[in-house]
């Protein structure tokens, strides 16, 4: 499971196009959207902080 979050984070900068035949697609894709989902609950938090 090393090698996609390391292919997302490749993926998410831009220097990784397509993914490589081996790498399962569907967990790169997990990873992606739980860091999307990551990034918005500390958003959120981070207003509630500003109040």
């Amino acid at each position: 499971m090393l090698g996609a979050p390391f292919a997302a984070s490749l993926q998410k900068s831009g220097m990784l196009k397509e993914l490589p035949k081996e790498m399962n697609a569907d967990a790169v894709k997990l990873i992606l959207r739980y860091e999307e989902e990551e990034l918005r609950q500390l958003q959120g938090e981070m207003k509630g902080l500003q109040k």
